[in-house]
């Protein structure tokens, strides 16, 4: 049993994103200019401006990087378990001295069976460089997104990390092994056909229950809320108390929760009449706090009737 509360920040319902009307640096000089105009010398604030991505970024004093784009293997990007890939990030020289005899080097999350080092491209100031990083996913997926991502980091001749040279991945791993297998690849699981995934959304349970009720029936199902909402959202002819096949089960959760959904692939019978529901799910085991979520947790599991209908608190049915 798990901890009522523990999926508190689970499927957050739909919320439309806003973006700045105004960029960060045209906001700056609008200030500059205000001060200039009270007698006031503005000349260190250009220095001191936050840079947006793929800007042109003022030179640092020495040692210098800035992140422009993932060139492959955009985040959380599904890619086949036990699979080879290239993980290219671009970065400009944003310092006053050029780069030779630099390297990336792995800091911390998962390897990827990548080398521990590989070399930077020489690089004068203010240009950008491909910085390319032979990868594999692991043969046995372990929660999605939230289990695999990692740092690396640029460093000078010296050995030291340069400021601003910091670079990410965080994939999502798709299962190839074991049965039943949703394909994460799909564009059932990804934005911008996952209307969950498209708001940001894309490894909470709700997000997966939707892709895989695609991916298995081509139903969009209806609920664009929290988990624990999608029983009372559906009318009466698409619910059911009792668990079925390609169904999605509804938790109400505790007293301030949001609930939590999971996808039914099988019911069966055995011999002595017992139930059991084979289901698959995300956000549960492999909980993570934060809009995104967890991801798929990574293996079907199967309960009887009773312990299923106590995965969660308040089980509510299944929709379909």
């Amino acid at each position: 049993m798990t901890t009522q509360n523990r999926n508190d920040r689970d499927d957050l319902a739909l919320a439309p994103k806003t973006r700045p009307t105004m960029r960060i640096r045209d906001f700056m000089l609008l200030v500059g200019a205000a001060l200039s105009a009270c007698g006031v010398d503005a000349s260190d604030l250009d220095e001191h401006q936050p840079q947006e991505p793929g800007q042109l970024v003022q030179a640092l004093s020495g040692d210098g990087a800035a992140f422009v784009a993932d060139v492959t293997v955009p985040d959380h990007m599904a890619i086949d378990s036990n699979s080879a890939f290239t993980k290219t990030w671009r970065m400009r020289n944003a310092g006053t001295t050029a780069w030779s005899g630099w390297t990336a080097c792995f800091t911390s999350g998962e390897s990827f069976l990548a080398p521990s080092c590989v070399s930077v491209p020489y690089t004068v100031p203010g240009a950008t460089s491909d910085i390319s990083v032979l990868m594999r996913t692991p043969s046995s997926p372990t929660c999605g997104a939230k289990g695999h991502s990692a740092v690396w980091n640029i460093k000078n001749s010296a050995g030291v990390n340069v400021m601003g040279g910091t670079m990410t991945i965080v994939i999502t791993v798709n299962p190839t092994t074991g049965w039943p297998l949703p394909n994460l690849k799909t564009s059932n699981y990804s934005s911008p056909t996952n209307p969950f995934a498209a708001s940001g959304y894309g490894g909470q349970c709700t997000a997966y229950a939707w892709g895989r009720m695609m991916e298995r029936t081509g139903k969009n199902l209806s609920p664009r809320g929290n988990g624990g909402t999608w029983y009372a959202a559906v009318p009466d002819t698409s619910k059911s108390s009792t668990p079925r096949a390609d169904s999605v089960a509804v938790w109400k959760g505790a007293s301030g929760s949001n609930g939590h959904v999971a996808f039914v692939e099988s019911v069966s019978v055995d011999a002595s009449g017992s139930t059991w529901v084979t289901f698959t799910e995300a956000n549960f085991n492999c909980f993570a706090s934060g809009n995104w979520g967890g991801g798929y947790d990574g293996a079907p599991k199967t309960l009887s009737l009773a312990n299923f209908k106590a995965h969660y608190s308040g089980y509510a049915g299944v929709v379909f």
